[in-house]
């Protein structure tokens, strides 16, 4: 798996959205401090390779690298994530509609759950005239089958 791109569902050809804008606050402030990926990459403990696809939005982040990079540029992690918002509230507007969507989705169960029931109680109701009506054609008492006796 060395040497292979990792991408994340999301935005941006296939990448998440949140990692692109992060990558792009961080490189933003790389060039501000006017360092190069290898000086910063030296600095964060990381590879040079990991700062390119960390810029570019193609590599997650854990929380301790988050840590790392700021320190190494001399920011706090906020300042990391600042123009994140907008991402931030895309996201929260998609759980909303994700959150009516199941809304929706359990109402229609519980309405075809309650459909189910009823249909069921037909059956049964018919199933019960059925068998009268077969008692009735084929007289008073049900038929059985006897076994064969020879």
């Amino acid at each position: 798996m060395a040497g292979k791109k990792k991408e994340v569902g999301g935005d941006e050809g296939g990448r998440d959205e949140l990692l692109v804008v992060v990558g792009a606050r961080i490189k933003e402030l790389r060039n501000r401090s006017g360092i190069t990926q290898r000086q910063f990459a030296e600095a964060a403990g990381l590879t040079q390779a990991y700062i390119y696809l960390l810029e570019a939005g193609g590599q997650n982040i854990t929380l301790t690298v988050l840590a790392r990079v700021a320190a190494a540029l001399g920011v706090s992690v906020v300042d990391l994530l600042e123009g994140s918002e907008g991402v931030t509230r895309s996201i929260d507007q998609s759980l909303v509609r994700l959150a009516n969507a199941f809304q929706k989705m359990v109402h229609t169960l519980e309405e075809r759950g309650a459909r189910d029931a009823e249909l069921l109680n037909e059956i049964k109701d018919l199933s019960i005239a059925h068998q009268a009506l077969s008692e009735v054609l084929l007289g008073a008492a049900p038929v059985s089958r006897q076994p064969n006796k020879k």
